[in-house]
């Protein structure tokens, strides 16, 4: 397969984890999360972390319309852009953090884009440092045009 744009970097990490508490799943912890992330993946945050959850007082604000709902799930976005940007519409970068949690099933989701050249395995390895997860480990895929193809593969928990 040919890679459209052979001088513009992108990439994608998506990441699985069930964390062995659920405890450590609130709203603050997230935001941590996706401060640490960014950082480590060299980004710049643009604007968030935006986390939306059970366990916020005013999960909505200031996006809500009906102060009777009350979310179940937690989501959370992250806009990045490189730290060297030169102007707003670098956030058509389109580099961003998602973090979902299904509290039903105990699961973590989280979905990385990058317009920037990282370690996806130093990220693999501190989502499982920070989310502590069950002896499933971590289950993730990277992928970029330039590596079409991937696998699921586990970091497993040491």
């Amino acid at each position: 397969m040919t890679n459209l744009a052979p001088k513009l970097v992108r990439s994608w990490l998506e990441a699985e984890i069930r964390p062995k508490d659920k405890a450590i799943v609130t709203s603050n912890a997230v935001k941590e999360f996706q401060g640490k992330l960014a950082e480590l993946c060299g980004m710049h945050i643009f604007c968030g972390p935006m986390v939306i959850a059970p366990d916020s007082e005013n999960a909505l604000s200031p996006y809500y319309t009906n102060k009777q709902f009350k979310p179940r799930d937690w989501n959370a976005f992250t806009w990045w852009t490189q730290p060297d940007a030169k102007n707003v519409v670098s956030i058509l970068d389109h580099s961003h953090e998602v973090l979902y949690y299904y509290p039903e099933h105990n699961l973590i989701d989280i979905t990385i884009a990058t317009c920037k050249e990282y370690d996806p395995l130093d990220a693999v390895k501190f989502m499982s440092e920070f989310w502590k997860p069950d002896e499933n480990g971590v289950r993730y895929i990277f992928t970029s045009p330039d590596i079409p193809t991937s696998e699921w593969k586990v970091w497993s928990v040491e």
